[in-house]
C-alpha cells in the first residue's frame, strides 16, 4: 500500500507539472494571434495607426509579451510621437525581459526621449509666455492716439491766452485749447506774468 500510494503521488506530479503553462515563444504568439501577425504586416509597411491598433489588441490577449510593448514603444517615439506612452511601453519591456541585449540601447532611446519631452515643456512655455506678454499694437496704437502730450510756459509781459496761441499753434483762435487744459484758470483773463500754464501739444 505505501509504494502504491507513493507511486500514485508522484505520477499525479508529473501529471500536474506536466500541465504547467509555459510561456509561449515569439514564433508561436505570431502564429497563435492574427493580430502579431497583422501587426508586423503593418509596421513594414509602414501603416502605423493599424500597427498601434493591432499591437494594443495583442496586449489584451498576451498583456505580458515583451515583444509586443517594444514595437508599440519605437512606434510611439519614432512615428506616432506619443513620449509618454513610448516611454511606458520601453520601461514595461525591460521589466518583462530584463535580460534583453537591447536593454543599454533602450535606456538610450528613454534618455533621449526625456530629454526631448524637456525641451518641449520649455519650449511651450517660452511660447506660451511670449503670447501672454506680447503687447497689443492696436491697443498701444489707440493709447498713444488719445495721449496727449503738454509743455510747461511761463507767462511772460504783454501775454494773453490768443497771443500765447498764436506763438505755439500759429492761431490765436486755439486759445480754447489752452484754457481747457489749465483747470485752475477761472476765464480766459486769467493768467498773470510769472504764472506756469501747461501748452498741449
Amino acid at each position: 500500500d505505501y509504494y502504491m500510494f507513493k507511486f500514485i503521488f508522484l505520477f499525479s506530479l508529473l501529471i500536474i507539472t506536466g500541465c504547467e503553462k509555459k510561456p509561449l515563444t515569439d514564433d508561436q504568439i505570431e502564429n497563435k494571434i492574427y493580430e502579431m501577425k497583422q501587426a508586423r504586416l503593418d509596421i513594414k509597411n509602414e501603416n502605423w495607426k493599424s500597427a498601434e491598433a493591432n499591437l494594443k489588441q495583442v496586449l489584451i490577449l498576451e498583456p505580458e509579451y515583451p515583444r509586443a510593448h517594444l514595437d508599440l514603444a519605437i512606434i510611439y517615439h519614432q512615428h506616432l510621437t506619443n513620449y509618454i506612452h513610448a516611454i511606458y511601453h520601453y520601461d514595461k519591456y525591460l521589466e518583462l525581459y530584463p535580460l534583453s541585449v537591447n536593454n543599454y540601447f533602450i535606456n538610450e532611446q528613454k534618455n533621449d526621449l526625456k530629454s526631448q519631452m524637456e525641451k518641449k515643456i520649455i519650449s511651450d512655455y517660452i511660447t506660451k509666455t511670449k503670447k501672454i506678454n506680447k503687447p497689443n499694437i492696436k491697443e498701444n496704437e489707440a493709447l498713444k492716439k488719445k495721449q496727449i502730450t503738454y509743455i510747461t510756459y511761463t507767462v511772460a509781459v504783454g501775454d494773453t491766452l490768443s497771443k500765447i496761441a498764436n506763438k505755439f499753434y500759429n492761431d490765436p483762435n486755439e486759445y480754447t485749447k489752452i484754457f481747457n487744459a489749465n483747470k485752475s484758470l477761472k476765464n480766459t483773463q486769467d493768467i498773470k506774468v510769472g504764472q506756469k500754464i501747461i501748452i498741449p501739444k
